[in-house]
C-alpha cells in the first residue's frame, strides 16, 4: 500500500502468502491468508509445485530488462510487497518459515548478539566488522535464531510429498540451509541449467507428487556491483527467463506449476552516509550502524535524542525517521508474537530509506568492502514490489 510517498508491506498481500497459499494447499494451519491466484482449487490440478525464488528480481528489474512479450511477463498474474525490510535475509527466512520478519526475528543482513558483542553478517555467519568467516563456534547463531521450516511442517502432514531444496552449492553446506531445508533433499548447483535439469528429471523419475524450492542469487548478486539497469544486467535476466523457459518445456506433460517470484526489488543508490564522515550522527549512537544500510537501527545516547533528531531533519528528503513504537505501531515487520530478539535489536529510533541513499559503517579493519552500486532494504516501490508469475 502506498502512504507518504513510500510503499509499506501489505501483509494480506506479501510473498508470505504464496507461502501460506502452498501450506494451506497442503492441509496445513496458517495465520496468514492465502492469495487467491493460488487458490487450494487452483492448486489441486497440480501434482509438481516448483518455487522459483529470483533474488532481486523486482517489478522495475523485470519491466526493464524483458519485454512485455517474454514469458515471464506474460505470465505475471499480479504484484506483490515483499517483507519489510526487503532483503534476502528476512524475507528468504519468511519464504521458508510461513511467518514474518517480527515473528523469526532476523531483520536484515547483520545482526547484534549483545551475548558476544558483535555483529554477525547472520547467513553466512561473518563478522560485520571484519568480513571474515567466523570460527565454528558461532554456527550455534543459527540456534538462537531457530525457525521451524515449512519443509517440517509439510512433512510432519504429508510425509508422502517429495521434498527437493534447489540452491548454489557456495550456500548448501552452511547451518543457516540445514535448518530451512530441514526434511527437503538438497541439490546443490554451479549453473543455473543444472538445476533446470535436476528439476525436470526428478519431476519424470516417479508419479510422487513434489514440492521444489529453488533459490538463484542473480540478477541482486551482479545488480550491486553494476547497478539495475546495465546492459550486463539485461543479459542476466535474460538468461534466466532462457532457463526457466526451458523448465517449462521440458515439464509440459506434466502437472506442474512453476512459481517464479523474488525476495525483493533494487534500486540504484548514491553515494551514501559514511558514519565516520558524519560526527554529528555517529556521537549519538552507542553501537554502530545495522542491519542494513536502508534500514537502520539505531541506538541513541538517550542526552543526545535531539541532536539525532536534527541531524536527520537535515535529511528528511532522503530517510522516514519513526521511533521504536511508531515502528512497531504500523506493523512494517508483520504482525504475530515478536521473536524475543526483535525488540532488543530495534533502537530507539529507526531509519527507513526513501530516497537513494544509505547510512554506511566503514571498520578500519575490513579491507573488503565495496560500494554498492544497487540496494535494498529502504521502503521505495522498487525495492518493496515483486511480481507473481504463474506457469502451469
Amino acid at each position: 500500500m502506498k502512504k507518504n510517498n513510500v510503499i509499506y508491506p501489505d501483509y494480506d498481500k506479501c510473498i508470505i502468502n504464496i507461502t501460506a497459499s502452498i501450506l494451506r494447499y497442503f492441509g496445513c494451519d496458517q495465520s496468514y491468508s492465502a492469495l487467491p491466484e493460488l487458490s487450494k482449487e487452483y492448486l489441486d490440478k497440480f501434482d509438481n509445485i516448483i518455487f522459483i525464488v529470483v533474488d532481486g528480481l523486482g517489478v522495475n528489474v523485470l519491466e526493464n530488462h524483458l519485454p512485455a512479450t517474454s514469458l515471464l511477463r506474460r505470465n505475471m498474474v499480479t504484484t506483490l510487497t515483499s517483507v519489510f525490510p526487503p532483503t534476502t535475509a528476512a524475507a528468504i527466512s519468511s519464504y521458508l518459515s510461513g511467518v514474518s520478519p517480527l515473528e523469526h526475528g532476523i531483520i536484515g543482513w547483520s545482526l547484534y548478539f549483545k551475548e558476544y558483542f558483535k555483529l554477525i553478517d547472520f547467513l553466512p555467519l561473518h563478522d560485520s566488522t571484519t568480513g571474515k568467516a567466523l570460527p565454528e563456534f558461532y554456527k550455534e547463531v543459527h540456534d538462537k535464531m531457530h525457525f521451524e521450516s515449512i519443509f517440517k511442517i509439510i512433512h510432519e502432514l504429508k510425509p508422502e510429498i517429495e521434498q527437493h531444496y534447489v540452491s548454489p552449492d557456495y550456500l548448501t553446506n552452511s547451518s543457516y540451509t540445514k535448518m530451512a531445508s530441514d526434511s527437503a533433499e538438497i541439490y546443490a548447483y554451479q549453473e543455473l541449467n543444472q538445476a533446470i535439469d535436476y528439476v525436470q528429471k526428478t519431476i519424470k523419475s516417479n508419479a510422487n507428487k513434489k514440492l521444489f524450492y529453488c533459490y538463484t542469487s542473480e540478477p541482486d548478486k551482479s545488480m550491486h556491483r553494476q547497478g539495475v539497469y546495465t546492459e550486463q544486467i539485461k543479459s542476466v535476466v535474460e538468461n534466466i527467463e532462457k532457463a526457466i523457459t526451458e523448465l517449462k518445456k521440458q515439464v509440459e506433460n506434466t502437472k506442474t506449476l512453476i512459481i517464479v517470484t523474488a525476495d525483493h526489488g533494487m534500486i540504484e543508490v548514491d553515494e551514501p552516509l559514511y558514519l565516520d564522515e558524519e560526527p554529528q550522527l555517529r556521537d549519538c549512537l552507542i553501537i554502530p550502524t545495522f542491519p542494513e544500510p536502508r534500514f537502520i537501527s539505531c541506538h541513541v545516547h538517550r542526552e543526545k535524542e535531539a541532536q539525532f533528531l536534527e541531524f536527520m531533519e537535515q535529511h528528511k528528503e532522503d530517510f522516514l525517521v519513526l521511533s521504536k513504537e511508531e515502528f512497531l505501531e504500523n506493523e512494517l515487520l508483520g504482525r504475530g508474537k515478536p521473536h524475543p530478539r526483535v525488540l532488543e535489536m530495534l533502537g530507539v529510533y529507526l531509519v527507513l530509506a526513501k530516497g537513494d541513499k544509505s547510512i554506511q559503517t566503514r571498520y578500519p579493519q575490513n579491507a573488503h568492502s565495496f560500494k554498492f552500486a544497487a540496494m535494498h532494504a529502504g521502503i521505495t516501490e522498487q525495492e518493496m514490489m515483486v511480481p507473481l508469475i504463474l506457469l502451469d
